[in-house]
């Protein structure tokens, strides 16, 4: 029994530790990217640590992976993010333009466009993180990518969603956010993503 909490305890610190740090590299690098440049690369990065925890195939240099993902994917990364800043204005021109040409009792359907799209986007932007550490392919293929796994298991997307929100939440109330908000936001997306990954590998080679 004491060997169970001592192994849960152990484990319990270790990600703690791990989560702190790659939570202030994300920080860091966000700050030498002049955050607007620096937000998306650093991201990725993240991920991109995670992804070699969840692997479990070696030690990892957790800086040296950090930073040539940053460096790698800094100008394809930025990219998308330049993509996604596009994506996200019809959202507030839909709400918008439903307002000003539909009557007050037609509004709900302006509302209902708008909730669709906001859905829609924020499934690409819960997959495309971990899209972009696993996957080598052009900036459009991503986003496809993205979309189409988040679509194929509403299910779970929806609870990752909840979970991820909840868990922010939390983090941020009790006043850790800057310590490892982030990076367990981050963790619990890889985490499931990563196993997404591998079924749909799978199936590729039993196909």
């Amino acid at each position: 029994m004491r060997n169970d909490m001592y192994t849960i305890l152990n484990t319990f610190c270790i990600w703690c530790v791990r989560l702190t740090y790659v939570n202030l590299l994300w920080f860091t690098f966000i700050i030498l990217g002049f955050v607007i440049f620096g937000l998306m690369p650093s991201t990725v990065a993240m991920f991109s640590v995670i992804r070699e925890w969840k692997k479990e195939e070696h030690e990892v240099r957790v800086f040296r992976v950090f930073w040539l993902s940053y460096k790698e994917n800094f100008i394809k990364s930025n990219a998308i993010g330049l993509l996604l800043a596009f994506m996200a204005v019809p959202i507030y021109l839909i709400y918008y333009m439903s307002h000003l040409l539909f009557e007050v009792d037609y509004r709900f359907l302006g509302f209902a466009l708008t909730v669709g799209y906001f859905i829609i986007f924020s499934v690409i932007v819960v997959y495309i993180f971990p899209v972009m550490a696993h996957y080598n392919v052009r900036v459009f293929t991503q986003v496809k990518y993205a979309f189409l796994i988040g679509v194929s298991n509403p299910i779970t997307t929806l609870i990752l969603i909840g979970l991820c929100l909840a868990v922010f939440y939390v983090i941020y109330y009790i006043g850790y956010a800057f310590f490892f908000g982030g990076s367990t936001v981050a963790a619990m997306i890889m985490w499931k993503a990563y196993h997404i990954f591998k079924k749909i590998e799978g199936i590729q080679v039993s196909a």
